[in-house]
């Protein structure tokens, strides 16, 4: 949903083979390649089978405010939120790729744990 320059989405995802749970995506590792990947940076990368998760996020401009719960193998993590990503286009004159650059903050609700991060990834 769109009202603006505000955007709200909730998304479910579900998975009974193999999934790799945590960090960003990668300027290295094509899309494609990320079918098996539910990316969430505040958790450590963990292989985990039978996966169930959601997240609803809020939109305002370049921040996201979010709350995502994870659940597999009789576990459950919820995290809580908020990321800056800052888009830039590709600048032929001075030969710069695109790229993203994220940073943000989210408290592991159930590990008791603030997590800080910040990634750049390139676009092609």
């Amino acid at each position: 949903m769109r009202i603006g320059n505000r955007s709200a989405a909730l998304t479910f995802t579900a998975a009974q083979r193999d999934v790799l749970l945590g960090g960003l995506p990668s300027s290295l590792v094509p899309d494609s390649r990320n079918i098996a990947r539910v990316f969430d940076p505040a958790i450590a990368f963990l292989t985990v089978r039978d996966y169930r998760g959601a997240r609803a996020e809020v939109t305002n401009g370049p921040i996201t405010y979010f709350l995502q719960e994870h659940r597999f193998s009789g576990r459950t993590l919820r995290v809580a939120g908020a990321s800056v990503t800052l888009r830039s286009d590709i600048q032929p004159l001075v030969q710069l790729a695109a790229f993203d650059l994220t940073a943000g903050v989210a408290r592991v609700i159930d590990e008791h744990r603030t997590r800080v991060w910040v990634g750049l990834r390139w676009r092609p």
